[in-house]
């Protein structure tokens, strides 16, 4: 004899349209899209507010001012430790972006709105404030950034330009009060910037990549690479059998002096774990870029056609936008 299974599946039904309902959706799968966004953006943020203690923490303590894997990628210190610009940008940037982002997670929950629309309003202008800060201090680190490449200065440029934009189109469009544009501009902003996360899986699978094909090298600077060594606590004459390369370097001949480092993962060496951090980043953020993208415009099609890039010209025809859905 067969056992239903439809009160269970019924009774389970309801649960879940309670939690989406208490967290203010209507809709199962906008409840999904908002899990998904607000819990990485949450648990990213969350999880480096400790680079707050600066010098301790993601230039300091055990291995990490030299770059350890747990704060900055290996060798980024060694410009972010001396005195001047690159020390002052990195500073405005993790202590504006990383509670820009923790507030922007409240401002994407239907029932904070709702409940306190007068403290969303405050918590977003706080929010947009913040970013646009921290933008700013982002620009004057690109040319230290992960090698400063061609390909990393650019990649980062097309992303404060594509986070910026959002933002302004949707502090625009709220004072208009076109709920929907500014929800659908807003969503945009922060999965754009988003895509710092997916970029950083992105380029540990390519760089382990790299390492199993072992053919792959990329040019360092020799005083970044001494910095690396000494944070290993070698000894100089280990830099000097490792990257003769830099003889003029530590001559004091040629003080801008490059050597060809390889790739390479698979063991403890942040010499070679920045060599394929630098090699992959630009392309790792440009294919994140391009997924977050065409991921969201494609969430925004299916559940609000009209918000969407990818909906037809003639789909957008006489909306005035003044009207909020529900969520």
């Amino acid at each position: 004899m067969a056992v239903s299974t439809g009160v269970p599946e019924k009774t389970l039904a309801v649960q879940a349209t309670k939690v989406y309902r208490a967290v203010g959706f209507a809709k199962g799968y906008n409840f999904w899209g908002w899990f998904f966004l607000v819990t990485s953006l949450l648990i990213f943020t969350l999880t480096r507010m400790t680079y707050f203690n600066f010098y301790n923490v993601f230039c300091g303590g055990t291995g990490l001012a030299k770059g350890d894997m747990g704060a900055a990628s290996p060798g980024e210190c060694f410009y972010y430790l001396q005195p001047g610009r690159y020390m002052v940008s990195i500073k405005a940037h993790l202590w504006t972006i990383l509670p820009a982002a923790l507030l922007a997670c409240g401002q994407f929950t239907p029932i904070f709105r709702r409940k306190a629309l007068w403290l969303h309003r405050i918590n977003g202008w706080i929010s947009v404030v913040l970013s646009f800060i921290a933008t700013a201090f982002a620009i004057p680190l690109l040319p230290r950034t992960m090698g400063g490449g061609v390909d990393v200065i650019t990649m980062n440029l097309l992303l404060a330009a594509m986070f910026v934009v959002s933002i302004y189109y949707g502090v625009k469009t709220a004072r208009e009060h076109k709920i929907q544009q500014h929800r659908a501009w807003m969503m945009r902003a922060w999965i754009y910037g988003g895509s710092i996360i997916t970029l950083r899986v992105i380029m540990e699978i390519a760089s382990i990549w790299m390492s199993f094909v072992g053919n792959f090298y990329h040019v360092l600077p020799c005083d970044k690479v001494e910095y690396m060594v000494k944070g290993q606590n070698l000894s100089m004459n280990y830099f000097r059998e490792e990257f003769p390369e830099c003889a003029p370097y530590w001559l004091g001949q040629d003080p801008e002096r490059h050597v060809a480092v390889r790739a390479y993962v698979l063991e403890f060496d942040p010499v070679g774990i920045a060599a394929a951090h630098n090699m992959s980043f630009g392309m790792s953020g440009y294919m994140a870029i391009l997924i977050h993208f065409v991921g969201l415009e494609a969430y925004l099609y299916y559940t609000d056609r009209k918000q969407s890039f990818f909906a037809p010209k003639a789909a957008k025809t006489g909306e005035n936008g003044h009207a909020a859905k529900v969520e």
